[in-house]
C-alpha cells in the first residue's frame, strides 16, 4: 500500500493498515495516529472553534499537516490565561493556505451556513475549576449557549455535518466508582464548570434526536503538552521550580489527576472522524479520552523536580471547593471504536513540554 500520511513515499511502507470495518477507503498511519480519507480529503472542511487554543491548536495543526480545509474560529479572549499563546499559535497556523483564519465571536454570524463544513469541532470553551466558582454565569453562560448556537445552526440544514465537541473529565465529580466509565450516572458534579459541560452533554443529546445530527462528545482527562495552558498544574510547576519560585500544593499531594498527553487527545479526536459514516442518523456517542494511568500530585512534583535538577518551594493549603480526590478514566470504549491507545508516559511528556520550553537540551 502506498504511504500517503507519511514522507516515506513508498509501497512496502508497512505502518499503514485499512481502518477495520471502513468501506470507506479510509487507513491509519502508525506513525502519524490519524485516520485519513483518501478520495475525498481535499474536499473536505472542517470548521474548528477554538481553533488557538491548546488543544484547538494542536488539532488544527495537525489536520493541517493532514490535508483538510479548516475553517478556525477563535475570538482570542483574554479571560483566564490571556491571548498571548493563543496570538503565537494564530501566526503559526496563518502560514497554511489551507486555514481560514476567523477572529470574531461565533454567535457574530451564521458561519455554519456560510462555510458548511462537513465536520464541526467545537473546542471553543471556558474550562477552569477553581475559576468556575468565582464566575458562575461566565462558564454557564459561554460553555452552554455557544453550543446551543451551534446547534441551532446546523438544526435545519440538509447536509448536516458531523458535530465533535468537547467535554470533560468534571462531569464525574465526586463519583466512588473508578474508573469512571462513559455509562457511569453524573450525580456527584461539584463545579459550576462540570455542571456547564453536562448541560451540554443534555444539550446535543437533544440536538440529536429532534434534529437527526449525529455528534461525538469527548470527556478529556487533564490534557497538558508543548504549548500548554500557563494556567494548568504542569506548565506552573515546570516554570517555578526552574526559577526557584514557591508553588502552591493543594492538600496533602495525594490528589490524583488522569494526565493526558496532547497529542494523544488530537489523535483519539481525528480517529473519530471516520464513525461520520457509521453511525445512525440522530446517534449521539460518548468517549473517554484519558491515560488510564492517573498520578498522585507529590508524584507529578517529584517527575518535574528530577528532570530540572531543581528541588520545589513547596507552600501547601486546603483543597479548593470544587476539586476532586481523583480523575481515572476507564478507555476501553475509545480503544474498540476508536483505536485510541496513549502512548506517552507522563515522564516523557513533561520532558516534552521543558524541551518546548527550552528549560533543558
Amino acid at each position: 500500500m502506498f504511504c500517503i500520511l507519511g514522507d516515506c513515499n513508498r509501497f512496502d511502507c508497512h505502518s499503514c493498515y485499512p481502518v477495520k470495518n471502513c468501506s470507506y477507503n479510509h487507513i491509519n498511519c502508525e506513525k502519524y495516529g490519524v485516520c485519513k480519507e483518501i478520495k475525498n480529503i481535499n474536499n473536505t472542511t472542517i470548521l474548528i472553534t477554538g481553533s488557538c487554543g491548546f488543544i484547538g491548536f494542536h488539532v488544527t495543526k495537525k489536520l493541517l499537516e493532514i490535508g483538510y480545509k479548516i475553517i478556525g474560529i477563535d475570538n482570542l479572549n483574554d479571560f483566564i490565561y490571556g491571548s498571548k499563546f493563543k496570538k503565537q499559535n494564530q501566526n503559526i497556523l496563518l502560514k497554511n493556505k489551507n486555514y481560514t483564519n476567523v477572529e470574531e465571536n461565533v454567535e457574530n454570524e451564521n458561519y455554519i451556513l456560510k462555510y458548511k463544513p462537513d465536520i464541526i469541532i467545537h473546542l471553543a470553551a471556558y474550562a477552569n475549576v477553581r475559576k468556575s466558582n468565582e464566575f458562575p454565569e461566565k462558564f454557564i453562560r459561554n460553555n452552554v449557549e455557544v453550543t446551543n448556537i451551534l446547534l441551532k445552526q446546523i438544526q435545519n440544514m440538509e447536509e448536516k455535518p458531523l458535530f465533535i465537541y468537547a467535554s470533560s473529565s468534571s462531569v464525574y465529580g465526586k463519583n466512588k466508582k473508578i474508573p469512571f466509565t462513559e455509562s457511569d450516572e453524573l450525580n456527584n458534579i461539584v463545579s459550576p464548570y462540570a455542571f456547564s459541560k453536562k448541560m451540554c452533554e443534555e444539550l446535543v443529546s437533544v440536538y440529536c434526536k429532534n434534529y437527526n445530527i449525529k455528534a461525538i462528545g469527548f470527556r478529556f482527562f487533564t490534557v497538558y503538552g508543548p504549548g500548554g495552558r500557563p494556567d494548568m498544574a504542569i506548565y506552573n510547576f515546570i516554570t517555578k521550580i526552574k526559577n526557584k519560585q514557591s508553588i502552591i500544593r493543594y492538600g496533602n499531594g495525594d490528589m490524583e489527576r488522569d494526565f493526558t498527553y496532547v497529542d494523544d487527545i488530537v489523535t483519539g479526536i481525528i480517529n473519530s472522524i471516520q464513525l461520520k459514516m457509521s453511525m445512525e442518523i440522530g446517534e449521539h456517542k460518548i468517549f473517554n479520552l484519558g491515560n488510564n494511568k492517573p498520578i498522585k500530585l507529590n508524584d507529578l512534583i517529584n517527575i518535574c523536580e528530577n528532570l530540572l535538577g531543581e528541588k520545589a518551594i513547596i507552600i501547601q493549603k486546603d483543597v479548593p471547593i470544587g476539586d476532586v480526590p481523583i480523575t481515572y478514566a476507564n478507555i476501553d470504549k475509545a480503544k474498540k471504536e476508536l483505536q485510541y491507545n496513549p502512548v506517552i508516559s507522563i515522564e516523557e511528556g513533561i520532558r516534552k513540554m521543558i524541551k518546548h520550553m527550552k528549560l533543558i537540551t
